[in-house]
């Protein structure tokens, strides 16, 4: 599967956001991910996103 985990990390934990996430769109000022269910969730203030294709992560630094 090439789904992938969504994280904020905030200081050194990272809280779990999103499961499944199939897409991923920067689009702006905005991160939207979808995941395998077509649930959508649109982020804003983030400074920087880490994506680690080897781990199936994505990291959303706020």
């Amino acid at each position: 599967m090439c789904e992938g985990i969504a994280y904020l990390l905030r200081e050194d934990n990272k809280e779990r956001l999103m499961d499944e996430v199939a897409y991923l769109e920067v689009k702006e000022d905005e991160l939207i991910l979808i995941n395998e269910d077509g649930i959508r969730r649109v982020l804003d203030r983030f400074k920087e996103i880490r994506v680690d294709m080897i781990k199936h992560e994505i990291i959303v630094v706020p």
